[in-house]
């Protein structure tokens, strides 16, 4: 909870607050731009938390925006596998039930534990690793064309308009949206902590295997960080859409001031975790970065 109430003092803190907030705020009217900068905009906070310094940063809209663009769009890549779910759970139509087919979620599964099987055979007796290339190969043209395939039909029944009424969805696909919701919650985080590294130690944003192996490595306040993310997160949406009833900007400002408390957590997550030490040096692989 310290860690929370230094988040949600952070923003307030500080000289100048007010007039290194206004721009973001009225930035927010331009959609999508406006957050994409907002979004940016996060890992100067990272930055400059990770310096120790206790101002807001200065909004720099060129370089907030560039930032902003890197994380959509890695973000975009880190969701494709849930948003590939989510269509793959819905084309599951009442086709495929009256014909007693298995479910496209359940020969997904069954592919990716295919692989991760396989994977497992090489490492331990690499002579069949030639063949077990070549199986693979077709195994993922099949899966390939299998997606492809489901994902048309899906497609074309919609092309004629969504019809929620006509979408059934029974148990099974309850709870694959349901653990598809789940992992999206944990993605989100794990892109977070990404921008952090990226901001902190100029690491690459296109490795989600090493953010997860770092968060894994560090789960208890991995689990903490993704709770009270989400927590923050959604007190900030609350207060968004109360404040905006009453003032558009108050609520435009409380909009601003949520995701530098969430960046700012992120950031005291890097530094609790190791990932930068208290005298503001960020560690990499290959060495140490002075600020």
């Amino acid at each position: 909870m310290t860690e929370l109430m230094r988040a949600l003092r952070y923003p307030w803190r500080g000289e100048g607050w007010f007039w290194h907030m206004l721009p973001l705020a009225f930035w927010q009217l331009v959609p999508l731009i406006g957050q994409t900068i907002l979004i940016g905009y996060g890992l100067s906070v990272v930055r400059a938390t990770c310096r120790q310094q206790t101002n807001l940063p200065k909004l720099q809209l060129k370089q907030s925006l560039i930032d902003g663009l890197r994380l959509v769009a890695v973000g975009f890549l880190y969701c494709f596998p849930i948003i590939l779910m989510v269509l793959l759970t819905f084309s599951t139509s009442n086709e495929a039930k009256t014909t007693g087919s298995v479910p496209p979620i359940a020969f997904t599964a069954v592919m990716f534990l295919y692989l991760r099987m396989s994977g497992e055979i090489i490492k331990r007796r690499p002579a069949l690793k030639s063949t077990f290339s070549t199986v693979n190969k077709i195994v993922t043209a099949i899966f390939i064309t299998f997606v492809a395939i489901r994902l048309y039909s899906l497609f074309t029944a919609l092309r004629g308009g969504l019809q929620l009424s006509a979408v059934k969805i029974d148990s099974s696909s309850m709870v694959m949206l349901g653990l598809a919701s789940l992992i999206s919650a944990v993605i989100v985080v794990a892109l977070l902590v990404s921008g952090t590294l990226f901001a902190a130690t100029g690491s690459s944003l296109f490795k989600p295997a090493t953010t997860i192996q770092w968060m894994a490595e560090n789960r208890t306040q991995s689990i903490r960080l993704l709770i009270t993310v989400w927590l923050l997160g959604l007190g900030t949406f609350i207060a968004t859409l109360v404040g905006a009833v009453f003032l558009l900007i108050p609520g435009l400002f409380l909009l601003v001031a949520g995701s530098a408390s969430i960046w700012f957590l992120a950031a005291r997550y890097a530094i609790n975790t190791g990932a930068v030490n208290i005298e503001g040096m960020a560690h990499t692989k290959d060495g140490i970065i002075a600020w």
